[in-house]
């Protein structure tokens, strides 16, 4: 109902298990690692738990679509089961044929044989138990006895249990300890942090086609406290918050809406209403106690008495309607009127400042000042900002409007790259370019695609005449981007940005020496080769062994698997194929400062 209101594909909070939605936290790639690593190993068990909803099933799903083709899998969904029925199922997952008055002694016999001649085609099979929490004793002892089906050298199934924290608790029993001591890999999903949840409620946005910013900071951290981080609480909550928002009429879910939500969702709130109105009183009342003057050029803009703004925030903190208006002292020569407004239905807190010049003749020369609202900054960024009138993003696309061309763009964008292109005719540029030993790379996407690519690109922007200018941006933050007019510099809010940007943009990259830009499995030859050694590059950089054999020139599974984990710890397709974006993302890594950066570590 509400996803053509906010210009979504489909609901972005469903419940359930899509792989194309799974986040992954870094717990969820290290349960993903774990996963992997152990399906390749001969036999044994593998345990993941975590606590009621914080994606184990999806995970699982998107373990079954990145496993190789010789892979087989059965998965069973029913954990109520006995003996006898647990061994119908697994022959149905594997379409193995019985009859319907097979016993179990049979159905054993059947599984063997096909685990065997699985095994002489070079076939692996894996079985999965979700909710095995609720495995019976028996049927555990059933699917340990399945472990002993093996050839003189592997074991011929390998079992994957996946429960909520009961199912420890349920192997350390005395009767169980055979199977417990074959668990050769475990690991516990915990819930996301507050940082990780709103990432996740982006993430989820992004994937359903959200181009604009839906949740505050304040809503998120909101959903954040009711959810405790677990992330099908955070989809019902965010899809209720959302629908409240399209019923309100409202552009964004602010932190009442999503406080509303998580009450109407979980039957009861998590903190007292009325709370938050605490939340900025630390902060404001550190800024009244340390702020004296803030210089602006060589002016000095405003004396406060902290006591008195003290005050009145406290005053305020018990009549959160009251407006605070702190006045300056006499001896100021520019006051700057403070004003902050709490109000019970608000997203945030705002502190609103403007200079009020004190005499006529300051005045004149002071002239007419926007009116800024800015939350929680520092004071000396806060009055300054509060004298800066800076032109609209709109006024610099009309003002740059005929400066800013494609091939204008291009050619400042190869400037970062330390090249200079001549050529003024758009319809030629990325031909012009590959003389620069240069690619152009062009898609669709969002902020956090940029972000992942982590070079400076161009933003193609339509203005409301639907004329399409092409704008460098240089860098990247969590809520500012910096962009280029013409080789001005001016830095907006990502917020002033989302209406004229659709998601289309370009970027440069250099390919490297390879006879082909694609490699999949059973390619072979120097390319492969070249592919191994990046792999072994950028897992020493990052502090993991080289584990690729750099002298076999074939694309094999064993390279396929670690491909995909690359494309999944970079949140590219992980469909083991080495294409473009994949060798764009393997050269910015072996490359580092060389390329323009959007996001440069504190380092550098």
């Amino acid at each position: 109902m509400y996803a053509a209101y906010f210009g979504l594909s489909e609901p972005p909070f469903s419940i359930s298990p899509d792989p194309r939605y799974l986040y992954m936290s870094k717990r969820h790639r290290e349960a993903m690692a774990h996963l992997l690593y152990g399906v390749q190993q001969s036999g044994g068990f593998l345990q993941l738990t975590g606590e009621v909803g914080t994606g184990k099933t999806t995970l699982c799903r998107c373990l079954l679509s990145q496993l190789p083709d010789n892979v087989d899998v059965a998965m069973l969904l029913n954990p109520n089961l006995d003996q006898n029925e647990l061994l119908a199922a697994i022959c149905d997952e594997l379409k193995i044929e019985y009859s319907a008055h097979a016993s179990p002694k049979r159905l054993l016999s059947l599984l063997n044989d096909y685990l065997l001649k699985s095994f002489a085609e070079g076939r692996h099979t894996v079985l999965i138990f979700d909710e095995a929490q609720l495995l019976s004793r028996q049927v555990l002892e059933q699917i340990r006895l399945l472990t002993n089906l093996e050839t003189t050298t592997k074991k011929l199934l390998q079992i994957i249990l996946i429960g909520q924290p009961e199912l420890s608790k349920n192997l350390r029993r005395a009767d169980l300890r055979q199977l417990n001591q074959r668990i050769t890999a475990r690991y516990h999903l915990q819930p996301l942090s507050s940082q990780e949840t709103s990432e996740y409620i982006r993430y989820r946005l992004e994937v359903a086609g959200c181009r604009k910013t839906l949740f505050s900071d304040n809503a998120m951290h909101q959903v954040y406290q009711n959810s405790g981080g677990v992330p099908r609480l955070v989809n019902v909550i965010c899809d209720r918050a959302l629908m409240g928002a399209y019923s309100q009429d409202k552009p964004q879910v602010t932190r009442s809406i999503a406080r509303h939500a998580a009450v109407e969702v979980l039957g009861e709130e998590k903190e007292k209403v009325g709370a938050t109105h605490w939340v900025w009183l630390p902060a404001v009342a550190s800024i009244a106690a340390v702020l004296v003057f803030t210089p602006v050029g060589d002016r000095v803009v405003g004396w406060f008495s902290g006591l008195q703004l003290i005050n009145e925030l406290t005053s305020a903190a018990v009549d959160p309607n009251r407006e605070i208006s702190v006045e300056p002292s006499s001896d100021s020569e520019v006051g700057v009127d403070m004003r902050l407004v709490a109000k019970t239905d608000s997203d945030q807190p705002s502190l609103s400042m403007a200079p009020l010049p004190t005499t006529p003749a300051l005045a004149a020369s002071v002239g007419p000042q926007r009116v800024t609202k800015i939350p929680d900054v520092v004071a000396s960024d806060l009055l300054a900002t509060a004298m800066i009138d800076a032109p609209s993003l709109s006024e610099l696309l009309r003002e740059y409007a005929a400066l800013n061309g494609k091939a204008e763009a291009f050619s400042r964008l190869t400037a970062l790259w330390g090249e200079h292109l001549d050529l003024l005719d758009d319809n030629r540029v990325c031909r012009e370019i590959e003389r620069l030993r240069l690619r152009c790379f062009k898609s669709r996407g969002t902020w956090n695609n940029l972000r992942s690519h982590n070079r400076a690109a161009i933003l193609v922007l339509k203005s409301s005449t639907d004329v399409s200018q092409y704008v460098v941006v240089t860098h990247v933050g969590d809520r500012r981007v910096s962009l280029d007019f013409a080789g001005e510099q001016a830095e907006y809010p990502i917020s002033d940005i989302d209406p004229y940007w659709f998601g289309d943009y370009w970027l440069l990259w250099r390919p490297p020496p390879l006879r082909s830009l694609q490699l999949s499995l059973d390619d072979a030859g120097a390319d492969v080769l070249w592919l191994r050694q990046a792999l072994n590059r950028v897992a020493l950089s990052q502090g993991n062994l080289s584990e690729l054999d750099e002298e076999r020139p074939v694309f094999d599974t064993e390279l396929l698997q670690h491909v995909i984990g690359f494309q999944r710890r970079n949140a590219l397709n992980a469909d083991g194929v080495v294409g473009v974006e994949t060798l764009m993302r393997l050269n910015a890594m072996l490359q580092g400062d060389e390329l323009p950066l959007l996001i440069r570590s504190p380092a550098s």
